[in-house]
Order: structure tokens, then C-alpha cells, then sequence
């Protein structure tokens, strides 16, 4: 049975199902004997998301709209993997001896293939979270800001977690370490190399020869 999110269900809800399906996958991981290499693979998997997954609960700004029909999706992925696991379970105790899953075996070629799509949907949860553009603020009109005590906290919360920088922090990663004013007014190129929304170079400069005074928003580059 396919698992949704309904519209009034928080992240906060999606991730507990999402954990609570992902250590059912790692207890089941011992009805099993043999598939050593598929096992562990999935094992791995299932922790490794298992942070993304709390990173992202605990980050509210990493909360893009893309993550919760991820996370749900991966609790799809973990629901039937645990419901297979539990039937080679109960097959294998109707034997006298265990039978020692091998790579000939059909169960061990399916557990390889449940691990394969484990390790996608870990990699694009994995994407989207280091994506997330935390303490960013601005529009295309205006320009962007980032708030560097708010991306610093956030990027040390998922370095610890994770052992990786945001994508955000990679690309001021000098700018973030040289210290300075809290906010920092990304340049054009900046904004660029983040793929973010902007007018056209010439309209930018129009515009800001108009209201740029006003607003305080001058040429960045």
C-alpha cells in the first residue's frame, strides 16, 4: 500500500514514520543468514539516511518543499524491503537448517536490487538536504543576502551530523571563514555559480541606478 503525505501532515510527521520504517528494515536484517555484501549495503543505507533525515527534522530552513515526498517515498522503499526481508525470514525458520543465502540464490539478487535503489533514494535525499539554502534571503529584483551566524550554525549541525558542508557554505566558504558583517550581499557572480533567479545584467543596473540609493542595494560586482 502506497504511503502519502496528506496536506496537513508535517515534515516532523513524514520523518518519524520514515525512521521508525527504516530501523524495522535494520532489525529485520537479522532473520537472514548469508547475503552478507547486500545486507550491510543495505544497512549502511538505512543509517546514513537516517541522519539526512534528522538533520533535516531538526533544520527547519532545510525543510524544502521537494524533501517531504522524498522522505515518504523512501518510507515506501523500507516498507516493502521490510515486508520481503520478513518473508524469507519466515520461510527460512520453516527449514531444519538455515538456509545461507549465496549471490546464485533469487532472494540475494533482489536484496542487491532493494540496496541499489536504496542508495538512489539516499543520494537524491542527500542532494536535496546539502542543497538547502539556509539563512538565504532576497529575490531576483533585489538582490541576495545570506545571514552568516544563521548558515554557520546550520552548516556546523550538519558537518557534525553528516561530515559534509552545505553546498551554500562551500561557495562562501572564504567569505564565511574571513569574518566580517553578519549579513553578506552576494555578488553577481555569486549568484551565478548558485543558479539563483536574477534579472538580466543591463535591467539590474538600470534598476539600481533608479532605486538603488534608495534602497541601499549598489552594484555587488
Amino acid at each position: 500500500m502506497a504511503i502519502t503525505r496528506t496536506r496537513d501532515e508535517s515534515f516532523s510527521k513524514v520523518a518519524e514514520k520514515a525512521i521508525s520504517a527504516l530501523c524495522d528494515v535494520k532489525q529485520a536484517r537479522h532473520e537472514l543468514h548469508g547475503a552478507q555484501e547486500p545486507l550491510e549495503g543495505i544497512v549502511k543505507e538505512a543509517n546514513r539516511m537516517t541522519d539526512l533525515i534528522n538533520v533535516a527534522k531538526s533544520t527547519e530552513a532545510l525543510q524544502t518543499p521537494g524533501i517531504a515526498p522524498h522522505v515518504a517515498h523512501i518510507t515506501e522503499l523500507m516498507v516493502r524491503l521490510f515486508s520481503s526481508m520478513m518473508i524469507m525470514g519466515a520461510e527460512n525458520r520453516r527449514l531444519l537448517e538455515p538456509r545461507v543465502l549465496l549471490p546464485e540464490h533469487h532472494e540475494y539478487g533482489h536484496l542487491s536490487r532493494m540496496c541499489l535503489q536504496l542508495a538512489e533514494a539516499r543520494s537524491g535525499l542527500e542532494d536535496l538536504v546539502l542543497a538547502g539554502r539556509v539563512a538565504l534571503r532576497g529575490n531576483a529584483r533585489e538582490g541576495y543576502v545570506v545571514v552568516r551566524d544563521s548558515l554557520r550554525d546550520a552548516n556546523d549541525k550538519v558537518r557534525s551530523a553528516l561530515g559534509v558542508d552545505l553546498l551554500l557554505y562551500k561557495h562562501l566558504k572564504a567569505r564565511m571563514e574571513a569574518g566580517g558583517d553578519n549579513i553578506i550581499r552576494l555578488t553577481d557572480a555569486e549568484i551565478e555559480r548558485l543558479g539563483l533567479p536574477r534579472v538580466s545584467g543591463p535591467r539590474v543596473e538600470q534598476w539600481r541606478a533608479v532605486v538603488g540609493v534608495e534602497t541601499g542595494i549598489v552594484r555587488t560586482a
